[in-house]
């Protein structure tokens, strides 16, 4: 893996001197298509070995074009860099409602509200977004396991239904409490 993600970096860094990379999209999706689910140590490993060997070219350089083109080395790792947090934050999300998925339908029936309550409670640090709350009912929906349980289908249906009807429900209500939480004509508790 080791040598495969310092490839996977180097050819980033290649390209981009090449001036072939016109976006950080096109270095996103190349993270993508590279990384395997679960490495993101390794791979951080392999980019601070090549952050720290580009730090030293640009301070040691003798001449201005070697310091140059460690300079723009450098600027393509930072670029990697960034879309590299981008890429661990969605899959941080993918990941916490596949965790939250398999909760709650591991769980015994009279603990699976209890879990749902866990995963979209405000205060936890991990807590669902409306969107990953989306993402949530349609896997719960869709997951495998229902076909084999008609009873738990029913259970889980319903859940995934609260969900989408909760979120359509606070949509509604979010403009009407905003609203009437800044509204400077009205006194408080009116």
């Amino acid at each position: 893996m080791r040598d495969r993600y310092l490839a996977l970096i180097d050819q980033i860094i290649e390209i981009t001197l090449k001036g072939q990379i016109r976006s950080r999209e096109q270095v996103y999706q190349l993270l993508v298509q590279g990384l395997e689910p679960g490495t993101g140590e390794m791979f951080e490993r392999c980019f601070l070995e090549r952050f720290d060997a580009a730090q030293a070219q640009v301070s040691n350089a003798a001449d201005e074009l070697k310091k140059a083109k460690a300079e723009r080395v450098l600027r393509a790792l930072k670029t990697v860099e960034g879309e590299w947090e981008r890429y661990q934050k969605a899959h941080q999300a993918t990941a916490a409602i596949g965790a939250t998925t398999q909760a709650v339908l591991l769980a015994e029936s009279s603990q699976r509200f209890l879990v749902l309550l866990r995963a979209i409670d405000a205060n936890q640090s991990t807590s669902l977004t409306p969107e990953q709350l989306k993402q949530l009912a349609k896997e719960l929906e869709q997951a495998p396991t229902l076909a084999f349980n008609p009873g738990l289908r029913q259970e889980i249906y319903q859940v995934a239904t609260g969900i989408k009807n909760g979120l359509v429900s606070w949509q509604q209500l979010e403009a009407h409490l905003v609203g009437w939480m800044y509204d400077q004509n009205r006194p408080l508790g009116v």
